[in-house]
């Protein structure tokens, strides 16, 4: 069995070679996510027709022995002799080299592997200076991948040494013509090796001669050996301190929930506190996967609001094909809440950036796809190393050409949008969030707030009656208080009379009354009044500014309305009244209603209020004056 033995080639001409690689540093940022990014591609990329399913990644954090770790003395002398020759030098590389000395000192060093199956493998292992396994472990730069796949710079490997404190990675693989391959690279800095010569930073696991991978299944380590066809990424010195896993399963569920959900791809991560067990992330946890980010962090809410867009059945899918592109596929979601937004992907179901700058009142969330090959081929030349922009400038034949079907893709989806405001004729179209655009003042009637809108954006619809929202289809007489999610017919509170369930505008609050509203309580009549509500990020609590006309008492039913356009009672906690500058306590009735809210004269008074939902809600009030 040949021995494996880490060496570093000699710099022949003086050059020497600090920390600050640029590869490694574009991950430096968020190498967790970079990691799931670029690590990801790959295994999709190498996705093998030969088998059914989807691709399939495993993280596993191991800690090895340090005396079983392969190239681990000439590394702890590596590391040595650099801090030796930095020490004066550069204090960064000063700092980076003290990590890797303390981890390298340990008896047990933490490394995690990564595994990707129904694969074809890392193939050309046997080429000396071309192929895949060549590009990955010693090109620089260098990519030869296909139009649909995912890389395009030879740049993402780096993405692995930027997880490594002693910047080291070990590449195994058992490709689908059944080879066998092993060796691992150091990216550290440049040293004088045991004869006192000055070495290059990169340094190779392996053949000692010529600095070759060992293709002899017996030459490799059994743990590193791969179980099945597939490459398994062990990265060396790993930091596993950091939530490694809570950051992965994010990092996976937002850039690659497409390739997920439709089956492409399948992950699964260790779990934290049994390490046998996994978090798995396919097309059936998905779901649940995104449900639990949302409630957890508020950023993920958006996630969720993405993939609903791409699988609820409410969404509005709009195709088309344009000359250049191929087939482009949008699905958009009207949500209250939604930033507006439009998550943009190539066929390999990865997220590449989120569109914004749609001009329009209404919150939406969107999923793009190109579906083309002609498309993908365009799009794939104008990313980035990072992949998270499209750039026309990098389409070096013709950026006017590129620019103008980047154009051609904003323009289809902006006409995508606006035609979600297009109301069908006869109808009131509700528009969650529009409060949020009208001014904080009553000088000017709360339906003129749409004129202010920018110019050239489409001019939505505001409804009769309650100002200052747009309110649902108007009920049927005789049915206004169950439209408006007051409670159904014969449940009302104490304070109405109760009725034979046929009551009208003057029954009980929740609907209760009898027809004509006559019975033990009070007679209440519905009246209009001018407000606005929002929430206040700072408090977390809901204010609402109204103006009323008449003196009187009243009760202010507060309701939310949901994605369908209908009202629905929301929880009220500790309400309060501001008038004039002085805060008291407000009274509350029932599940919805702030009631006896005395008003003296022609006022306006600002309620405030919390709900047990954290997630921002359009409000809209009915109120009901008590006349006798």
């Amino acid at each position: 069995m040949t021995a494996l033995k880490l060496l570093f080639p000699e710099s022949i001409d003086g050059t020497i070679e600090g920390i600050s690689d640029a590869g490694i540093e574009t991950f430096a940022g968020n190498p967790l996510e970079g990691l799931a990014r670029e690590q990801s591609q790959n295994s999709i990329d190498a996705k093998s027709e030969k088998t059914i399913g989807p691709v399939k990644v495993k993280y596993e954090l191991l800690y090895v022995d340090a005396d079983k770790l392969p190239g681990r003395q000439e590394l702890k002398r590596s590391i040595s002799s650099a801090q030796k020759y930095w020490d004066s030098r550069c204090a960064k590389t000063k700092r980076a080299l003290k990590r890797a000395h303390t981890m390298i000192q340990q008896d047990r060093i933490p490394c995690l592997r990564i595994s990707d199956r129904n694969t074809t493998g890392l193939t050309d292992s046997k080429e000396k200076d071309r192929g895949n396994w060549f590009n990955l472990t010693k090109a620089s730069g260098v990519s030869e991948k296909g139009s649909g796949k995912g890389g395009s710079f030879g740049i993402g490997k780096n993405a692995f040494f930027a997880n490594s404190v002693l910047r080291t990675v070990f590449f195994s693989t058992r490709d689908i013509q059944k080879n066998w391959a092993f060796q691992g690279v150091t990216k550290l800095v440049s040293h004088k090796n045991t004869k006192g010569a000055m070495t290059r930073a990169t340094g190779f696991l392996g053949e000692p001669k010529g600095y070759m991978p060992v293709t002899e299944r017996s030459t490799i380590p059994k743990f590193l050996q791969c179980d099945g066809v597939g490459t398994d990424i062990i990265i060396v010195g790993f930091d596993e301190k950091t939530h490694w896993q809570e950051q992965l399963i994010a990092a996976f569920a937002e850039n690659f929930f497409v390739a997920i959900h439709d089956g492409s791809l399948e992950v699964a991560i260790q779990h934290e506190e049994d390490s046998k067990a996994f978090h798995e992330l396919t097309s059936v946890t998905l779901s649940n996967v995104i449900s639990a980010l949302a409630h957890r962090n508020e950023r993920y809410r958006y996630l969720l609001d993405f993939y609903d867009a791409l699988t609820s059945p409410e969404a509005i899918i709009t195709e088309t094909d344009i000359e250049g592109l191929g087939k482009l596929k949008l699905k958009l979601l009207p949500r209250e809440g939604a930033r507006k937004r439009v998550a943009m992907f190539r066929r390999t179901g990865m997220k590449i950036f989120e569109k914004d700058r749609f001009r329009t009142p209404l919150e939406f969330a969107g999923v793009f796809q190109c579906e083309g090959e002609e498309g993908n081929r365009l799009l794939r030349r104008l990313e980035p190393p990072s992949h998270d922009k499209w750039e026309p400038e990098r389409y070096e034949e013709s950026p006017r050409h590129a620019s103008s079907l980047i154009k051609a893709i904003s323009e289809w989806m902006r006409k995508c949008v606006q035609e979600l405001l297009t109301p069908d004729a006869g109808e009131t179209q509700a528009i969650p969030g529009l409060e949020r655009l009208l001014p904080d003042d009553f000088e000017e009637p709360f339906d003129k707030a749409s004129k202010a809108l920018a110019e050239g954006d489409p001019r939505p619809k505001v409804g009769e009656g309650i100002k200052g929202v747009a309110r649902p289809p108007k009920a049927k007489p005789g049915n206004e208080a169950t439209t408006l999610g007051l409670g159904e017919s014969g449940a009302g509170d104490t304070d109405g009379a109760a009725g034979d369930g046929g009551g009208g505008t003057t029954g009980g609050a929740n609907g209760s009354g009898s027809g004509d509203g006559r019975g033990s309580g009070p007679v209440l009549q519905d009246v209009n009044i001018e407000y606005r509500t929002f929430l206040d990020a700072a408090s977390s609590r809901y204010r609402m500014m109204a103006k009323f006309v008449q003196p009187g008492i009243y009760d202010v039913h507060v309701l939310a309305i949901g994605d369908d356009g209908r009202a629905e009672p929301i929880d009220i906690l500790d309400p309060k009244l501001v008038v004039s500058g002085k805060t008291s306590k407000a009274s509350v009735s029932g599940q919805n209603k702030i009631s006896k809210v005395n008003v003296a004269g022609p006022s306006s008074i600002e309620i405030q209020f919390s709900s047990p939902s954290m997630i921002p809600r359009t409000l809209l009030a009915k109120v009901q004056r008590h006349v006798q």
